[in-house]
């Protein structure tokens, strides 16, 4: 059985060109698994190889049975049995592809195709059996057919995309100061903290790193109706790419409580963030200094100690140096 990429040979041409162009890309980067070209594909073809098996088919992917046909003396492929739910084959004779550059009698290869999105084929039911043979069309069944061939179809559900991670938002509030704070890549950061703005005072970001950049910023009033009541300073920073600069990693940021960005701190507040991509485990957490030597990842083997490859992930994502 083979998966047709003929839907994808277009796409699959154009970003080739593309990767020339970049001169800078990695072919691993370009290039598709296997597995993924195969979901990807929306017709499965079947040939000689495939006689007396049974093929697993996703729910509305095409078959194409693909059958050399030598052309001569009259004989031709014809579907000769079929259950009523699958069916036959459209056009019901197939289609020829010569390959004798249209000479008379030349050989080629006949072509049936198969839709499978119809209501009466149910995945994980009966499996489907279909039988062609090769014969002249004025030879009855007193005639042996000259070949023979058979194959079975199993329906099955197609597949479907992993749901996105839920992503809540991360809350950092006043308790917060001086914590280390954990997001997955793509997960908001939003830090509320206690402000008065009728006074002229908010929190106002005093450093950051250039990749985290800077956040959102909103006021929310405790009581929108009271003149001179106190609410929220709230500052969101989007942790997902910036183009093609991720945001994984530690950030250390810095806020400060003043009239105006440029004003004297009236209080200071600060965080160090920790972005992990959303494939990395959520037991590797950044060590502290009472727990620098049992940090995860634990097993009977490595129990005595860090391993080394956690060793070298802390040190590069956290702001801790271990004794080598």
């Amino acid at each position: 059985m083979r998966i047709s990429f003929v839907a994808l040979a277009v796409a699959v041409s154009v970003s080739s060109l593309g990767g020339l162009v970049a001169c800078g890309g990695s072919s691993s980067e370009a290039e598709l698994s296997q597995d993924e070209l195969n979901r990807q594909s929306s017709v499965v073809e079947i040939d000689e190889d495939d006689n007396k098996k049974t093929i697993s088919v996703e729910k509305g992917k095409a078959i194409k049975l693909r059958l050399a046909s030598p052309g001569s003396g009259g004989y031709k492929w014809k579907v000769v049995s079929t259950d009523r739910s699958f069916g036959y084959p459209t056009p019901k004779d197939g289609e020829f592809e010569s390959s004798g550059g249209g000479r008379a009698g030349g050989g080629g290869t006949q072509v049936f195709t198969w839709d499978t999105d119809s209501r009466l084929l149910t995945p994980g039911g009966a499996n489907h059996a279909v039988k062609l043979e090769y014969r002249r069309p004025w030879e009855d069944d007193s005639v042996a057919a000259a070949e023979t061939f058979s194959f079975k179809v199993k329906i099955t559900e197609p597949a479907h995309e992993p749901p996105a991670p839920d992503l809540k938002p991360i809350v950092v509030e006043a308790d917060d100061d001086g914590d280390r704070v954990k997001a997955k890549e793509g997960q908001d950061v939003v830090v509320k903290l206690p402000a008065n703005a009728s006074a002229g005072y908010r929190w106002h970001v005093e450093s950051v790193d250039r990749t985290l950049g800077q956040p959102e910023v909103s006021y929310e009033a405790n009581n929108p109706r009271a003149v001179g009541g106190g609410g929220l300073s709230v500052l969101t920073w989007k942790t997902g790419p910036a183009g093609p600069l991720s945001k994984v990693g530690t950030h250390a940021i810095k806020l400060k409580y003043s009239r105006g960005a440029s004003g004297e701190a009236e209080k200071e507040f600060s965080f160090t963030l920790l972005i992990a991509a959303v494939a990395e485990e959520d037991e590797f957490e950044c060590p502290t200094q009472r727990s620098i030597n049992c940090m995860p990842p634990i097993t009977p083997a490595r129990r005595a100690n860090c391993a080394a490859d956690f060793r070298a992930w802390a040190e590069s994502h956290c702001d801790v140096t271990f004794l080598h």
